[in-house]
């Protein structure tokens, strides 16, 4: 009897500890109360940043613990950065602003040299949203950028190439400011618009030469604060790019195409081969993607592979990188119409741009 009596004690013990514990089961959701009020309003650290050398965060008071949330939004790239929390302030341990998005590749936008960006404070179970504006001097740095093509001029094209001329290319350079299609970056894209009269699949390319009249390559990599002052690998160096594609053009290719200094051999007309890689992007899908594609992924096209000599051993030098290139390319052989926009070409070491901020 006694022992029976004495493990009663110990349920009801344990029972009475269990139910007396401090704090709560599952995620705290602490809504605001009636009562609540901001005892310090929302301002920045910084009214207008530059974001290639600053760093901005915003701080608040509140006068009791709640779940709060800070949306900072780009007026005109509609870009996002979101910070979320449960205290009784903000400051800069959490909302550290670096100039970058959300890190998210599906919000595609990027924060813009020269916008507005509208901070939104929200607090849980509360009515009121607070809001404080800032200006962006600088954008953040995310690499090497090859062209933005936010400028009114046309950016310095080595050309378009026809391989026969029943095919007709040209970069139409007035539609790319279409408000029809809104740029991920800025507000311009480059749009080429060509068409395979010839049926060789083959139609044009166009591209980026830094390399005429002596000067030098295009990416100085060891003079850019962006890569750290630092040569990057070939495996650790990235091209991305925004495409656009319209879900139909299925048959049609966008060739990325990055050139070194080496010289590999000369063709059967004596005109120098530089050593040339390549990647093929097919437009099969809808609106505006991001393609990242690291260097080591690039291959030396078939028609320079035939031709280069056996005893020749080619590697990838990043600091040799003088041209970049779009080949316009059909899978048919009916004769097609290619249509492509691109956007924001830039360079970035370590990892793809907008893998993450964190």
């Amino acid at each position: 009897m006694k022992k029976r009596i004495f493990s009663i004690v110990i349920v009801l013990l344990f029972t009475t500890l269990s139910c007396s514990k401090k704090g709560h089961v599952g995620p705290e959701l602490a809504p605001a109360t009636s009562n609540f009020a901001l005892t310090t309003p929302l301002t920045p650290k910084y009214v207008s940043a530059n974001y290639r050398t600053q760093k901005n965060f915003y701080k608040a008071q509140f006068n009791e613990r709640v779940h709060w949330t800070l949306t900072l939004k780009g007026e005109q790239s509609q870009a996002l950065r979101i910070y979320t929390g449960i205290a009784d302030h903000i400051d800069s341990a959490s909302t550290l602003w670096d100039g970058k998005t959300n890190g998210n590749t599906s919000d595609l936008n990027i924060f813009l040299r020269g916008e507005r960006v509208i901070a939104e404070l929200a607090i849980t179970a509360h009515p009121i949203i607070y809001r404080d504006t800032t200006t962006i001097i600088a954008s953040y740095n995310y690499g090497l950028i090859i062209n933005d093509f936010e400028l009114a001029k046309k950016p310095t094209l080595y050309g378009f190439y026809e391989s026969d001329l029943r095919d007709v290319g040209k970069d139409t350079y007035s539609s790319y400011l279409d408000s029809l299609v809104h740029p991920p970056q800025g507000k311009k894209y480059f749009q080429i618009d060509a068409f395979d009269g010839s049926k060789d699949y083959y139609v044009t390319n166009l591209g980026f030469n830094a390399n005429q009249n002596g000067n030098p390559p295009m990416f100085n990599f060891a003079a850019s604060a962006a890569f750290g002052n630092k040569i990057p690998s070939a495996d650790s160096l990235y091209i991305n790019m925004f495409v656009y594609g319209n879900g139909i053009s299925n048959k049609s290719k966008l060739g990325i195409q990055l050139s070194e200094t080496d010289i590999l051999y000369k063709d059967n007309v004596g005109y120098d081969q530089p050593e040339t890689y390549t990647y093929d992007v097919t437009l099969n899908f809808t609106g505006w993607k991001l393609i990242s594609i690291k260097y080591t992924d690039f291959v030396i096209p078939n028609y320079i592979q035939l031709n280069i000599p056996k005893s020749l051993t080619v590697v990838k030098e990043p600091a040799k990188i003088n041209s970049f290139a779009f080949l316009v390319q059909t899978t048919d052989n009916a004769g097609s119409v290619f249509n492509a926009k691109i956007d924001y070409p830039i360079l970035t070491f370590g990892k793809p741009l907008l893998e993450s901020n964190d």
